[in-house]
């Protein structure tokens, strides 16, 4: 679990932070100006940031709450998932064909289990692809052996099976819940603090209390819920910034992410749908599974989606994010991902926290940086989508090539 830690407990304490890990607050006293932990403690605040994070859903289906049901969010659900594959589990049902319920399935295939997704909507990732995309992913999981049952919802769940709402009977002995998140709001709410989906608060982070502000997937800005590291990191950035006193605010963000889906590489950016017309350019081969489509507006780009070849992803969250005017390489069907990357200093390399080559390079020698950890730890590049991971193996390969006495780079420190 070590090689998950965004920081080690040893710089919590360097930083003067006390981290009381295992240890819940239980309820906020906004008069007092207090929080009570599960162990009784008061703990008195002059700034108090929740960041309570999501709660998975499960939704209202008779059976849910059998004890070969699980939801798949911590690495405590993950655990539950490997014993039960090594219990003797043959046949699993996946309820959500989104991100999480589809690296489920992806998992309980790499131990041999025959697994159906169930999704209620007409293509897989519905909240990121488009149906020409999802089309092309729910192919190429097809040939790895992933059944899907899509535009169905699950009727009831019994011991031994799962009953669609067509009547179809699906063998089961083990059904994972991956339905999507709630913000957890609990906290706020029984405090008197102002709750929609999530806690409201506005462009500074703050809530409708004095001194309390709110980031991540728990609060709600200008009535989005973000789900993505980027915008979370930003809305994180502004409360620090506003809590000591300095003007920051967060005005909102373009969801663009890059992903890897059961080993199909995916990226999703800007608007999801669209009421105007626009331009589109289109490209999908399905002999090489790759599929490309770029939404213009005039000469901005409005939406990006890749699916196979994600060599522009990159190029494409800044475009998305400046609104300039879109490269005319990139305008042909196939698009400019045969152009060699940019190398230049100034390019970023993990768009999540924005960092750039130079910075990079400045830590691997400054540092002496041979590992992922402790580059992510000097920079914090490749800590947010992990979409970057194989451009920083890469420069810390050419580091340690430049230095014969230099190990060969490892993924943990």
């Amino acid at each position: 679990m070590g090689d998950l830690e965004l920081r080690p407990e040893a710089w919590f304490t360097a930083h003067g932070v006390e981290l009381r890990s295992g240890c819940p607050v239980t309820a906020l006293d906004l008069d007092g100006r207090s929080v009570l932990d599960a162990a009784g403690e008061h703990h008195v605040f002059d700034a108090l940031v929740l960041a309570t994070g999501s709660r998975p859903f499960v939704p209202p289906i008779p059976g849910a709450d059998a004890p070969h049901v699980r939801v798949f969010r911590t690495p405590g659900d993950v655990d539950a998932l490997a014993r039960a594959c090594r219990g003797g589990c043959a046949h699993a049902v996946v309820v959500g064909g989104g991100l999480l319920g589809l690296e489920a399935a992806a998992g309980l295939l790499a131990r041999g289990v025959q697994v159906t997704v169930v999704e209620l909507a007409a293509r897989l990732m519905p909240q990121q692809l488009d149906p020409g995309a999802g089309s092309m992913l729910e192919r190429t999981l097809l040939t790895l052996g992933m059944r899907t049952r899509l535009e169905r919802s699950v009727a009831e769940i019994a011991a031994d099976h799962v009953l669609l709402d067509d009547g179809e009977e699906i063998e089961a002995s083990l059904v994972v819940i991956a339905a999507g998140v709630r913000p957890e709001t609990a906290l706020a709410r029984s405090a008197g603090i102002e709750c929609r989906r999530g806690i409201v608060v506005d462009d500074e982070m703050r809530t409708s209390a004095p001194s309390v502000w709110a980031v991540g997937e728990c609060a709600e800005h200008r009535g989005t819920v973000y789900g993505l590291w980027a915008p979370l990191a930003d809305q994180a950035r502004v409360a620090g910034a506003v809590v000591v006193g300095d003007p920051a605010a967060f005005h909102g963000a373009t969801p663009a992410t890059t992903l890897k889906v059961a080993g199909v590489d995916l990226f999703a950016g800007g608007a999801t749908a669209t009421d105007d017309v626009h331009d589109e350019i289109l490209f999908a081969d399905t002999r090489r599974r790759r599929y490309r489509k770029l939404v213009l507006d005039g000469e901005r780009l409005v939406s990006a989606t890749l699916v196979g070849d994600v060599a522009e992803a990159k190029t494409l969250s800044g475009l998305l994010r400046t609104g300039e005017r879109v490269p005319a390489a990139m305008l042909e069907a196939t698009g400019a991902s045969d152009q060699p990357p940019d190398d230049a200093p100034t390019a970023i390399v993990c768009s999540c926290n924005s960092v750039t080559r130079g910075q990079l390079l400045d830590a691997i020698g400054g540092g002496g940086l041979t590992t992922l950890a402790g580059l992510g730890r000097a920079t914090r590049a490749g800590t947010g989508c992990g979409s970057c991971t194989a451009d920083l193996e890469a420069l810390l390969a050419q580091a340690s090539a430049r230095d014969p006495h230099e190990n060969k780079p490892k993924v943990a420190a």
